[in-house]
């Protein structure tokens, strides 16, 4: 936060005062830096002077003063070790000025990359790209917008900071010009004017941040209008579509249920060819086999003979049934257990 105090001691209105100056001023500039892609930073330095009448003596110190303003002051501060103390006051206008000489570079641009943003959001296209070239805002952009305006509300409240500064500056110049001598009088009059152009300069800052603000809130509500109309659109795609699969799914299911039934009365049939054929088995068993010459009927003995090498059909006949037996069952177990091991290395 930017803060100044300013207080004086004086017995008489000719004689110099006591007074003592500490402010804390944010300002931009450049980082340097690849990342991040902002290449200006917010930075702050913290003065304070401080002026003893009885000694006639300055004590000043400095927080985080960048380079450039150390050389200036040091070299300024030397020209006046011959002067009144009293003349000191006056670095401060040069102060000011000299850390927001960088706002008028930052505010250009923010403005650039507000820009970017305005002209996606006026020329994207509503619902899809049509040719090469079109521009098409997204969540993204909507989210630099966003991260935008975060940025010039925290930049707008240190401009407020830094006027409220200037102000208070201006009114103590005047408080101590009142009590200063005429030769001193001239200097408090120019380091006036000079903050007077800080001011101006700040609220000049001020106000073309203000109006990126405002217009950052319709711009965000364009974008915002686009991404709204372009999700009711897909919902529309969406239940079309969907609607589109459960009609086919009705007549897939209407054609399964077709054929569900066709095979129904297949296996009714199967099922009445199988009774058929299980009645008949036996009889058409028994008339092939008393059919076969291992059978005689004799009509003069009304008997019936079994041929002597019977044996030879019975032994045969269960050998392959049960090989056949014997077969299946091997089978079936290796189909068992190569399923059981398909399902174990299945993830």
């Amino acid at each position: 936060m930017s803060e100044e105090d300013l207080s004086s001691n004086h017995s008489a209105p000719d004689q110099d005062c006591s007074y003592y100056i500490g402010y804390n001023i944010k300002y931009v500039a450049k980082h340097g830096r690849r990342y991040p892609t902002d290449p200006f930073s917010i930075r702050e330095v913290g003065v304070y002077q401080h002026f003893s009448s009885s000694g006639q003596r300055c004590q000043w110190v400095f927080l985080q003063a960048p380079d450039q303003l150390k050389d200036r002051l040091r070299s300024n501060l030397q020209c006046f070790d011959d002067n009144p103390p009293m003349m000191q006051v006056l670095q401060h206008s040069m102060l000011l000025l000299e850390v927001s000489e960088d706002w008028r570079e930052y505010l250009v641009y923010l403005e650039e990359e507000f820009s970017k943003i305005v002209d996606r959001g006026f020329f994207t296209n509503v619902k899809e790209l049509h040719t090469e070239g079109d521009v098409q805002a997204d969540f993204s952009d909507l989210r630099k917008l966003h991260i935008l305006t975060d940025k010039l509300l925290r930049l707008a409240h240190i401009l407020k900071l830094n006027i409220r500064l200037g102000c208070q500056l201006r009114s103590g110049v005047l408080d101590l010009k009142m009590i200063s001598s005429p030769a001193l009088q001239i200097s408090f009059n120019e380091m006036q004017g000079r903050l007077d152009r800080y001011v101006y300069q700040q609220e000049t800052s001020l106000a073309r941040i203000e109006t990126l603000i405002a217009r950052s809130a319709g711009i965000g509500q364009l974008v915002q209008g686009v991404q709204d109309f372009r999700s009711n659109e897909a919902s529309k795609h969406i239940n079309h579509e969907m609607q589109r699969l459960t009609e086919q799914g009705i007549k897939e299911n209407a054609l399964m249920k077709r054929l569900t039934e066709q095979s129904t009365n297949d296996t009714r049939s199967m099922m009445t060819i199988a009774l058929i054929s299980a009645i008949f088995l036996p009889a058409t068993f028994l008339a092939t086999l008393f059919g076969s010459n291992f059978f005689a009927y004799s009509e003069r003995q009304n008997a019936l003979t079994v041929a002597s090498n019977f044996w030879v059909y019975v032994i045969i006949t269960f050998a392959f049934s049960g090989s056949t037996v014997i077969l299946w069952f091997v089978w079936r177990r290796h189909r068992v257990r190569r399923s059981m091991s398909d399902d174990i290395e299945a993830p």
